[in-house]
C-alpha cells in the first residue's frame, strides 16, 4: 500500500476507523485491504485504488499464483 502522508500507522488506523494491527497488517503485507477500507483510504489520501493495491512486498509474491 502507498500513501502520501506523514501520518503514522496509528493516526491511519484512527481515520480509518480500523484497528492499529489491520494497518500494520496491511503495510506488511500480511492482508490486504477490503473495498469498503480501501475507498476509504482513497477518499482520506487522495489516492488510486491503484496505489492502495499496488503491493510490491511479501503479500504479492506469496499470492501471485492466485492472479494467473
Amino acid at each position: 500500500m502507498k500513501l502520501n502522508t506523514t501520518d503514522n500507522q496509528r493516526t491511519i488506523a484512527k481515520k480509518a476507523q480500523v484497528s492499529e494491527s489491520m494497518i500494520s497488517h496491511i503495510y506488511k503485507g500480511k492482508r490486504m485491504p477490503s473495498i469498503k477500507l480501501a475507498k476509504k483510504l482513497q477518499q482520506l489520501y487522495n489516492v488510486s485504488l491503484d496505489d492502495i493495491y499496488t503491493n510490491e512486498n511479501k503479500w504479492k509474491k506469496r499470492h501471485y499464483l492466485l492472479y494467473l
